[in-house]
């Protein structure tokens, strides 16, 4: 195993998100949810619950998500139902629909700084402070759940660190363009960024009073078929800024997890040297990311979480191909420890229930490791 033998009698939800993550195997492979609006009411109604922290449970989940409460100034609401988040980038909500479902996301319609041209051009807007969320609340919160693994941060605006804010700023295609032909303006949009997310971090984690275990962060750098820009270009820009999170994380005696969606393959082994202790989402479909490849290169120095397929095998797929899909990512990534079982990505309103719940079903059927060789 990857870090020994570890006692198998039954661990809590802490204990056995940190013994995965050291890689060692604990007495299940943890398993964690992430979900949207529309399939959180519908598995509550479908279910008979009452709210998600009940829903959590009934699925067994580990992890539980804790976030400083937002007190700054008031955000805008449009009466077209646009809103605008705390970096004053403003989001439509748009529909989607098919066959027995229909569900929602928000899409930006306002980058605050797609006209600006210089680094001067940064104080026309206005810059979020750490002052404007409530750290003293955090501790308590974290003591909500002291037998479940508490990450700081949750998938969202609030977790988004420095390439993710920079498109949502310019505009993705904008961006991009950016990083080749103005990295004057690109190094003074992260800089200010970092200011404000470094402290943030700082806040929080001096306010979690080692309650917390991980700390969440999420930019995505990758695509269906490999990185968005050239590594050269990744590691000038983004490789410091997370060099500097994980440090202060790990200063707390935290892990650091890293949502970043699509291909990155091409940059984990500097992830892995910049302090990247978990990575999410493992996309099986994207170029590089085989989750066997994966495990065999980099599973004795990176927990995967994530790998249950949301773009094929959750919407399409039947009952019996989920249970399969579980399985086989729980002798692969599973082995040894190393690994949290969750789908790749938020569930949309697209997912049958009936295979979402066979996700967790197998996950209890297949995830002891004291019992799967009666499997």
């Amino acid at each position: 195993m990857g870090g020994g033998a570890v006692r198998k009698e039954r661990m809590n939800s802490k204990e056995r998100v940190l013994t995965a993550v050291r890689h060692q195997e604990p007495d299940r492979v943890p398993v964690d949810f992430w979900w949207s609006h529309e399939i959180l009411h519908r598995l509550l109604n479908h279910l008979g619950l009452d709210n998600q922290e009940q829903l959590q449970t009934y699925l067994g989940s580990d992890i539980r998500c804790v976030y400083p409460r937002y007190v700054g100034p008031r955000l805008r609401r449009f009466e077209d139902g646009s809103y605008e988040d705390f970096w004053g980038v403003i989001r439509q909500p748009r529909t989607f629909s098919g066959e027995g479902f229909e569900g929602e996301y928000s899409e930006p319609v306002y980058y605050p700084l797609q006209h600006a041209r210089s680094p001067r051009d940064l104080e026309r807007v206005r810059w979020p402070s750490a002052d404007w969320f409530d750290y003293d609340s955090l501790a308590a919160h974290c003591d909500r759940y002291p037998e479940h693994a508490v990450m700081l941060g949750r998938m969202g605006v609030e977790s988004q660190t420095i390439f993710i804010q920079l498109w949502f700023f310019r505009g993705l295609e904008q961006a991009l363009i950016d990083l080749e032909e103005n990295p004057e303006l690109v190094q003074a949009m992260i800089d200010r960024i970092m200011e404000f997310r470094t402290e943030h971090i700082r806040r929080m984690l001096k306010a979690a009073r080692g309650r917390a275990d991980i700390l969440q962060i999420a930019d995505d750098y990758g695509s269906q078929n490999g990185l968005m820009m050239n590594p050269a270009t990744w590691r000038r820009f983004f490789a410091p800024p997370l060099k500097t999170i994980a440090d202060l994380a790990h200063e707390s005696g935290m892990k650091v997890f890293l949502h970043c969606d699509g291909s990155s393959r091409a940059i984990l082994p500097e992830l892995i040297q910049l302090g990247i202790d978990i990575l999410n989402p493992v996309q099986p479909q994207c170029a590089g990311m085989d989750p066997r490849e994966l495990k065999e290169a980099f599973g004795s120095q990176l927990c995967f979480h994530g790998a249950i397929d949301t773009q094929s095998t959750l919407p399409f797929g039947k009952k019996e191909d989920v249970i399969a899909e579980v399985r086989e990512r729980i002798e692969v990534l599973g082995k040894g420890g190393g690994y949290i079982l969750a789908p790749v990505h938020t569930v949309e309103a697209d997912v049958p229930l009936e295979n979402i719940l066979a996700v967790y079903d197998a996950a209890r059927m297949f995830g002891r490791y004291d019992s799967r060789s009666s499997h």
